[in-house]
């Protein structure tokens, strides 16, 4: 029997996510066949809610992994499975069947290269990678500085000047803040948006992070405790909008 593309893509997802949390040593808690029948009740029982919740359920399984880049790679993979494996509620099709059916006279097929979205760009799975590794060249010196230096500084002086459950906030917003602003590209101080801090962050804080359920203003006021902090220690502001940094502070 010939084997689809949509059944490619399903044994080629299968792969990528169990090797995966192998290597983040998850395999007992999580496995592709865990996701796949996720999937095929997450309408059936939840109904509305069931794409939010479906991520609410993995990010569950993964409350102990401290690096958040390692989280959103497993949430992106999941929802991968979302659009590529059947949904019950969906009379046994895949999201992806149903887009093909609608779709009769320019149907999707699969790419023998998997493409991806970036921005406004359809590029090739390749030619993303190699743009990352590029943007992480590029990174260096910036996440070297954060993660070495600022989020180890900041620590202390959190444990100096506040309470354990005010610790336990500052901290977490400082360190997934550093997270995303690295996952989202900039390269330096001067690249980071005041929006992305004031606004885009703290939104995104509601729906993407499970633990830590601080509202918008409380997020937004430990950014801000955060980059007063960096200011203070090392002249670099980032919530200027013309920003004039020396970048030998941060190298």
């Amino acid at each position: 029997m010939k084997i689809t593309p949509l059944q490619k893509e399903q044994e080629r997802l299968k792969k990528v996510f169990d090797g995966t949390v192998h290597e983040l040593g998850l395999k007992k808690n999580l496995s592709s066949e865990f996701i796949i029948e996720l999937v095929y009740v997450a309408g059936e029982r939840w109904g509305d809610k069931a794409h939010l919740n479906f991520q609410k359920e993995i990010s569950q399984k993964l409350s102990r992994v401290k690096d958040q880049n390692k989280v959103f790679k497993i949430i992106e993979l999941a929802f991968a499975f979302w659009n590529h494996f059947p949904h019950k509620d969906m009379a046994n099709k895949t999201p992806f069947e149903l887009i093909q059916e609608t779709n009769r006279q320019t149907p999707l097929s699969l790419p023998s290269e998997p493409k991806v979205i970036v921005g406004n760009h359809e590029m090739t799975m390749n030619n993303y990678q190699a743009m990352l590794e590029e943007m992480e060249k590029a990174q260096e010196p910036f996440r070297h500085w954060l993660q070495d230096k600022v989020i180890p500084a900041y620590a202390k002086f959190l444990q100096s000047t506040y309470k354990p459950t005010t610790i336990k906030k500052h901290a977490s917003v400082a360190d997934i803040l550093c997270s995303r602003m690295l996952m989202l590209g900039f390269v330096s101080p001067e690249h980071v948006r005041p929006d992305f801090l004031f606004t885009e962050f703290p939104v995104w804080w509601q729906t993407h992070v499970m633990f830590g359920n601080y509202t918008e203003t409380a997020v937004e006021n430990s950014v801000i405790e955060f980059l007063n902090f960096i200011e203070g220690t090392y002249g670099v502001v980032l919530d200027d909008e013309y920003i004039k940094s020396d970048p030998h502070l941060w190298d």
